[in-house]
C-alpha cells in the first residue's frame, strides 16, 4: 500500500521529468528511488532506506540549509535539480503537509552566487531553426540581459563561441546538423522542449504578456520572427524552472552589428583572447591581461568590449579620452578603484530582487554598492570627460534614500535567510522589540529554573537542553539518576544520562516556542515588505550597475596605461596600421618587461608584408601582435 507522503512525492515527481527532486521533509531535503542512488554515486550521500511494505525504498538526504554544495555537483554531473518545499506549517497541517515544487535548477538559469562565476556571465539559448536560419536568443537570468540575433546555420559555431551559454534549449524536431554543430563547439548541457513552445503565436503572446505590451515593434526586431520565436521558448523554459516573478528581465534587444567588429571562432582562439590554446585556461590571455577591474559587472562588462570592439571612430574617442583621463591622475583613480572595491554585484542582486529571491545580506550589499555608487559619483565632479561624466550621471541620488531605509531596517550584519530571526534591527518595530523581551525573558527563566531544580534535587551538574525532536529538556548524568525526583517524566535515554520533562518546563516551552514562531513570522514579514521595496527601482539599480561597471573598465584600462607604460592609439580613418615598438601585451605581462618590441607599418601602397626568419623566431608572435593591439586599441584600451 502507498503511503498518502509517497503518493505525494510520486505526483510532484512526475511533474518534473528527468530531473533530481529534492523533497523537503523537516530540516532535510530527501531523495527517493533513482534519485537517492544518483545522489550516492554523485554526492557520496550514505543510501539507506524507508520501509513499504515488503519493500525497501532507497533514500539519501541532506540538511536544507546546506544545499547549495549539493546541488552544484549535480549540475555539473549534468543532472537538473527540483527544489520541493513545504508550503503550510506542519503544526496547522491536517494530513500531509502540502509541498510544492518551488524551483527547478538547470545550468543556464541560475542565480545563486555560491553556483556562478562571479566574473563570467552564464547565459541560457535557445535556438530556432527555420528554412536555412536560425533564430537566436540568450539570456543572463542573474542579470535580466536578453539579446536577439538572426544567423545562417554554418555561423552557428562562431555565434556559439561569443555567446558562450551553458545550456541550450532546441526543439524537439531540431534538425540533425545543428545537433552536430553544437556537438562539435559546445560542452554545456542541451535541453529538448516541445516544437509548440517555439509557436511564433504562441511566442509572441509570452512576450506580450512578460512585458505588457500591446505589440513588439517597440523591441526594435522587426524583421526577426526567427528570434523572437527563440525569445518566446526562452520565456516559457524560464517561467517553468523559476516558478515566480521575471520582474528583472530587460525587454529584447537585437544584437546590433553595425559600428562593431564581428569575431569569429578562429580569431578568438588564434589570438588566445578568452582562452590559452595550451591548456584552455583563463591565464595567458588577452581578457587575463587586461583585466583589472575591482566589480563583477565590470569583469563581464569588459569581457563583452573585448568581444564586440568598436569600428566607430566617435565612439573609440570617447572611451579613449576616459581612459587616459584615468591614466594621469594616479590619486582620482586610486579613489575610484577604492569605492568600485566596495560595490557588491548589483547586476545579480537586481535579478534576486527581481525574482523574490533575495536575502538580507543581499539587501545590505545592495546598501553599502548604493552609498558608494553614490560617492563615485560625487568624487567624480564637473571635469570628467564626457563618457565619463555620463555615466557619472546614471547613478541617480535615489539611491541613497533606498540605502538609509534598508540600514535603517536591518541589523548590520544579518544571517542568510530571514526565515529563523535576527534581521530587523531594534526599534524598528514595537512588536518585535516586545517578542524579544519575551524570549529574553524566557532565558532567564530557564536559567532560575536550573538553578532551583539542581538545589532542590542536589544535582549540581543537572542542565537544561534543547532538542530539535524533544524541546527543551532535564539532563541528569547516570552518576546522580538516584536522585532523580518524583513527576520528572522520561523523554530520551542517551549512553551517560537521561533527559527528563516536568508539566512546569512544558508550559514554558510552550509560551517560548510559541513567541520564537511569532518573532520569525513578523520578522520576516518586515523583511519581505522591505525587499518588495527595494524590488520596485530593479530598473535604476540595473542602471547604476551598468554605469559602474562602464567606470570600471576605463579605470582598470587607465591603470594598465599607467602601469605598464601603454600609449593612446591615434584612430583614422584611412586604411593604415603603424606600430612603433610594439610588444605582445600578453607576452609582455608575462616576460616582466622583457619583450624585445617591433615595428609595424601597412598602408595602401603595402597592404601585404612577408615575415620570414627560421622556426621559433617570433613570426606568428609578430602577426599576432598586430591583431592584439588592433583589437584593444578598438576595445577601448592604451
Amino acid at each position: 500500500m502507498v503511503t498518502p507522503l509517497m503518493r505525494q512525492y510520486g505526483l510532484l515527481k512526475e511533474s518534473v521529468p528527468g530531473a533530481v527532486l529534492l523533497y523537503r521533509l523537516g530540516d532535510f531535503y530527501e531523495m527517493f528511488y533513482e534519485d537517492a542512488k544518483v545522489a550516492n554515486r554523485v554526492l557520496g550521500i550514505t543510501l539507506t532506506a524507508r520501509a513499504k511494505d515488503d519493500e525497501r525504498i532507497p533514500m539519501a538526504g541532506f540538511p536544507h540549509h546546506a544545499s547549495l554544495p549539493y546541488v552544484r555537483k549535480l549540475l555539473a554531473a549534468g543532472h537538473r535539480v527540483a527544489v520541493c518545499e513545504q508550503v503550510e506549517d506542519p503544526a496547522s497541517a491536517r494530513g500531509v503537509v502540502r509541498r510544492e515544487v518551488v524551483r527547478v535548477f538547470s545550468p543556464g538559469t541560475l542565480l545563486e552566487d555560491g553556483l556562478l562565476e562571479e566574473r563570467r556571465a552564464n547565459h541560457l539559448l535557445a535556438i530556432a531553426p527555420e528554412r536555412g536560419h536560425l533564430g537566436l536568443a540568450w539570456a543572463e537570468l542573474s542579470t535580466g540581459h536578453v539579446l536577439l540575433d538572426e544567423i545562417l546555420p554554418e555561423e552557428l559555431e562562431d555565434a556559439l563561441a561569443r555567446i558562450d551559454p551553458s545550456e541550450c534549449v532546441l526543439p524537439e524536431a531540431a534538425p540533425e546538423a545543428i545537433v552536430r554543430a553544437l556537438g562539435g563547439a559546445f560542452r554545456g548541457v542541451v535541453t529538448r522542449r516541445s516544437s509548440i513552445d517555439f509557436d511564433r503565436e504562441g511566442a509572441e503572446r509570452r512576450l506580450r504578456e512578460q512585458y505588457r505590451v500591446a505589440a513588439l515593434d517597440a523591441f526594435g526586431c522587426d524583421g526577426m520572427p526567427h528570434a523572437l520565436r527563440a525569445a518566446g521558448a526562452l520565456l516559457g523554459y524560464l517561467a517553468e524552472t523559476q516558478r515566480g516573478a521575471l520582474a528583472h528581465l530587460h525587454a529584447p534587444r537585437r544584437l546590433g552589428r553595425e559600428g562593431v567588429m564581428i569575431l569569429d571562432r578562429a580569431t578568438l582562439r588564434g589570438l588566445e583572447v578568452l582562452a590559452s590554446a595550451r591548456d584552455g585556461g583563463a591565464d595567458g590571455t588577452l581578457l587575463a591581461t587586461l583585466d583589472a577591474t575591482r566589480t563583477a559587472v565590470g569583469a563581464r562588462l569588459l569581457r563583452a568590449w573585448v568581444l564586440r570592439p568598436l569600428t566607430d571612430p566617435s565612439r573609440l574617442v570617447l572611451r579613449h579620452d576616459a581612459v587616459g583621463w584615468f591614466a594621469g591622475d594616479a590619486a582620482l583613480r586610486g579613489e575610484i578603484r577604492d569605492l568600485l572595491g566596495k560595490v557588491y554585484d548589483l547586476e545579480r542582486i537586481a535579478g534576486r530582487l527581481g525574482t523574490s529571491r533575495a536575502n538580507p545580506r543581499d539587501l545590505m550589499g545592495l546598501c553599502e554598492s548604493l552609498r558608494s555608487a553614490g560617492a563615485i559619483r560625487d568624487r567624480l565632479g564637473d571635469r570628467a570627460p564626457a563618457l565619463v561624466a555620463e555615466l557619472a550621471r546614471g547613478i541617480p541620488s535615489g539611491g541613497e534614500e533606498l540605502a538609509s531605509r534598508i540600514a535603517a531596517t536591518l541589523v548590520a550584519e544579518p544571517p542568510q535567510t530571514h526565515l529563523e530571526g535576527g534581521v530587523i534591527a531594534p526599534g524598528v518595530d514595537p512588536g518585535i522589540d516586545e517578542l524579544r523581551t519575551l524570549l529574553v525573558d524566557g532565558d532567564s527563566w530557564l536559567d532560575r529554573f536550573r538553578e532551583e531544580e539542581s538545589r532542590r534535587t542536589g544535582i549540581p551538574s543537572l542542565k537544561v537542553v534543547r532538542h530539535r525532536v524533544f524541546g527543551y529538556s532535564i539532563e541528569v548524568t547516570n552518576t546522580h539518576r538516584a536522585r532523580v525526583p518524583e513527576g520528572y517524566v522520561r523523554q530520551q535515554t542517551m549512553k551517560n544520562a537521561e533527559r527528563y520533562t516536568t508539566s512546569a518546563l512544558k508550559t514554558q516551552e510552550e509560551r517560548i516556542l510559541t513567541a520564537r514562531g511569532r518573532l520569525c513570522a513578523l520578522e520576516s514579514e518586515r523583511f519581505e515588505a522591505l525587499r518588495a521595496h527595494a524590488a520596485q527601482g530593479v530598473r535604476d539599480i540595473q542602471g547604476v550597475a551598468g554605469a559602474i561597471g562602464a567606470l570600471d573598465v576605463l579605470c582598470a584600462f587607465g591603470q594598465a596605461a599607467a602601469e605598464r607604460g601603454y600609449v593612446r592609439p591615434e584612430i583614422v580613418q584611412e586604411p593604415v596600421l603603424q606600430v612603433r615598438s610594439g610588444r605582445h601585451p600578453v607576452l609582455d605581462r608575462l616576460l616582466g618587461g622583457s619583450f624585445v618590441p617591433n615595428d609595424m607599418d601597412l598602408r595602401p601602397d603595402r597592404l601585404v608584408q612577408i615575415v620570414t626568419g627560421p622556426n621559433m623566431a617570433g613570426k606568428s608572435t609578430y602577426i599576432r601582435t598586430a591583431g592584439l593591439l588592433v583589437l584593444m586599441a578598438q576595445a577601448g584600451s592604451f
